[in-house]
């Protein structure tokens, strides 16, 4: 079966980059991002999100294959896959999902990161799928609170592991006194209710400062890594199937 999942797979390509834990400034995990899938941009993907759906199953696969690669060359982590509301209310969402644990990755390494542009048009099947994610021990992440449909009544209803608090929340706290405030207690509201705290965008040392003074747990940003591409034609298929050892769960995040 594992052998099954690399072919005819297509070309594409992900970039990934790392998140960075705030009190140790030491490499936790990665989020991998779509750049191209069989000669689509990301670009034509976002101007078309229904293609998310179109090819959800052959996606899944690509990011199943991109992530055991990254394990295999960069060692243990949590790995945050970005999928759309609608694509995790996809009747083949659950199923996708397979792509990962056929090649020995646990759910506990893969974090469904909900993209925050659109609501999904079944809420009901997006919050039945999620929840059943979450119960095979899939961490849940809200992306880019503070921006497109994502808000507290949303926080709420998903009740995620983590939260990242998109880029244009720090921008305005640089020199905003009222947004640099609303910075500080949102952190601190959103580690009461239970989630861990990603601050996105973090790009020059003014961000860095406003970050650690946050209390986050979590950063990300150009400050640290730039997002590497990682192409199709450089995955070793053969070595991919391989087994790997057990892998590390959420709980030491």
């Amino acid at each position: 079966m594992n052998n099954d999942i690399i072919s005819n797979v297509g070309n594409y390509a992900f970039a990934h980059q790392p998140l960075i834990r705030r009190n140790e400034g030491v490499e936790l995990s990665r989020e991998i991002l779509l750049r191209e899938f069989n000669g689509l941009s990301i670009s034509e993907f976002l101007e078309q999100p229904v293609m998310f759906c179109t090819h959800l199953l052959e996606l899944v696969r690509c990011k199943a294959l991109m992530v055991k690669h990254l394990i295999l060359e960069l060692g243990d982590g949590v790995y945050f896959i970005n999928f759309t509301p609608n694509q995790i209310a996809h009747s083949k969402f659950l199923d996708s999902l397979n792509c990962f644990y056929i090649l020995d990755i646990s759910p506990a390494k893969i974090a469904i990161e909900v993209t925050e542009q659109s609501r999904a048009n079944n809420p009901q099947a997006f919050y039945e799928n999620l929840n059943i994610a979450r119960e095979r021990g899939h961490p849940i992440v809200v992306d880019d609170f503070g921006s497109g449909v994502s808000n507290f009544n949303h926080v709420k209803k998903l009740q995620p592991h983590i939260v990242k608090i998109d880029r244009e929340v720090l921008c305005g706290a640089i020199d905003d006194e009222y947004c640099h405030n609303f910075l500080l207690h949102l952190v601190e509201f959103l580690k009461n209710i239970g989630s861990k705290v990603v601050i996105e965008g973090v790009e020059t040392e003014k961000h860095l400062a406003i970050a650690l003074k946050s209390g986050c747990d979590f950063m990300q940003g150009y400050y640290f890594a730039r997002p590497i591409t990682v192409h199709s034609n450089e995955i070793n298929g053969a070595r991919i199937v391989k087994p790997k050892s057990p892998l590390l769960c959420i709980q030491h995040l």
